[in-house]
């Protein structure tokens, strides 16, 4: 039954035999994940299964006459606890309901960002809680929420609480701009499409390019704001401000469109944050999302929340 029987329910669901038209819409599937340990069954038993249907219904050919098979296969690998399997019978199993409560509203979020940025899709990870508490102070409170607060805290200071005109694209005062988004955009979606979902957020916040010459991560834009001291320049020159805060909240927007399908709840509040209502912007298409000039200059910029709260220290 569970090798044979149960692999069926993956084309019957899809509408085989049942419904001819979302059957054709929906297989055969782009990409297929298994866990590792069931591998074999979905890489021989499953595609064999179906080559040999395939010959006495046309439903399971292409248009070449071939099989309609899963046209990837990848398997994941599994979660360890000091080396160790998870399991019940050891009582290490860890809740993580429970887990992601201890980081608040976002927790899940805040979960499922440390367990695709730590340990690379496809390989076991070894999960640690203090390895997680790392990675939310450090990459969420102390870069990307500090970034947000500061960049809209300090437009609402100096531009009568709304977004700041960037009246010119003087390169100093610019941290990223259309061409630094698409180039984001290009090495984010390239790791993304290879399963590589470390890597990709590793991109978001280090940056593209090697050495001192990585731009656009969000590591660089927090220095970015202590090199061009805009809490220093509004004093004397109110338009190159107004160019660094812009392009500073335009870049938090895109980022927050790029990390959305891993951090939902937190792109909604970025986006709210900075004026938007998430749920009209959640309807354009993610070229309009992901590229520059998406904030309105002039628009109201509401009071700024912590957006990744300081850790109960009990």
């Amino acid at each position: 039954y569970v090798w044979f029987d149960a692999l069926i329910n993956y084309v019957t669901v899809a509408g085989y035999g049942t419904d001819d038209a979302a059957f054709a819409d929906i297989w055969p599937a782009d990409l297929h994940l298994v866990g590792k340990d069931i591998i074999k069954f979905h890489c021989a038993l499953w595609p064999a299964m179906l080559m040999s249907a395939a010959k006495h219904d046309a439903a399971l050919r292409d248009v070449d006459g071939n099989a309609k098979l899963p046209r990837r296969v990848f398997a994941h690998g599994f979660f360890t606890i000091d080396g160790q399997k998870i399991s019940k019978s050891l009582g290490n199993a860890i809740d993580p309901v429970e887990l992601a409560k201890g980081y608040g509203d976002v927790g899940i979020d805040v979960l499922r960002y440390f367990l695709l940025r730590d340990i690379p899709f496809g390989e076991d990870g070894d999960f640690s809680r203090e390895r997680l508490k790392e990675r939310y102070v450090h990459d969420l409170a102390n870069t990307f929420g500090n970034l947000l607060n500061r960049s809209v805290a300090m437009s609402r200071k100096y531009f009568d609480g709304k977004v700041p005109h960037a009246i010119s694209h003087e390169p100093a005062y610019t941290f990223a701009d259309e061409r630094g988004v698409e180039a984001l955009r290009k090495a984010f979606d390239a790791h993304a499409d290879a399963l590589r979902f470390d890597l990709a957020l590793e991109t978001l916040w280090n940056g593209i390019g090697t050495g001192d010459e990585r731009r656009f991560g969000l590591l660089q834009a927090n220095k970015f704001i202590e090199d061009t001291k805009p809490f220093q320049l509004a004093k004397t020159d109110m338009d190159a401000t107004g160019v660094i805060l812009y392009s500073l909240l335009e870049y938090c927007r895109n980022v927050a469109w790029l990390i959305e399908p891993v951090m939902p709840t937190v792109t909604r509040r970025i986006v709210e944050q900075l004026g938007q209502s998430f749920d009209e912007e959640r309807t354009k298409d993610i070229d309009a999302l992901v590229s520059w000039g998406g904030l309105r200059p002039g628009s109201a910029l509401p009071e700024p929340s912590i957006l990744f709260p300081p850790l109960d220290r009990g």
